[in-house]
């Protein structure tokens, strides 16, 4: 699977949670980010505002299953802020 079609799905499962969980932004980063096709897996960050946003994207990711071997990193905004990981990692903003 390319990268394209990875974000694409991504972004896809993205905009179904935001419906419920307003804020949140989603980041693709590692090695998918190079070659999606020979990852091991693809590393997702999604960074939200509070306690019950990090509640509700656990509940729906685990009720869509995504379709991919995602290994996801939840993480505050303050969190974020204080570990500046977006920027460390090189991770790419793919929603909103």
């Amino acid at each position: 699977m390319t990268t394209q079609a990875v974000t694409a799905i991504l972004r896809g499962q993205a905009c179904r949670a935001s419906r419920h969980i307003p804020g949140i932004a989603w980041y693709l980063f590692g090695s998918a980010l190079v070659d999606a096709e020979s990852a091991a897996d693809i590393d997702v960050l999604i960074v939200y505002a509070s306690e019950a946003d990090r509640v509700a994207i656990r509940q729906h990711l685990s009720q869509c299953c995504l379709p991919l071997p995602v290994h996801l990193i939840l993480m505050s905004r303050e969190e974020q802020d204080e570990l500046d990981f977006v920027a460390a990692q090189g991770c790419r903003r793919i929603f909103p």
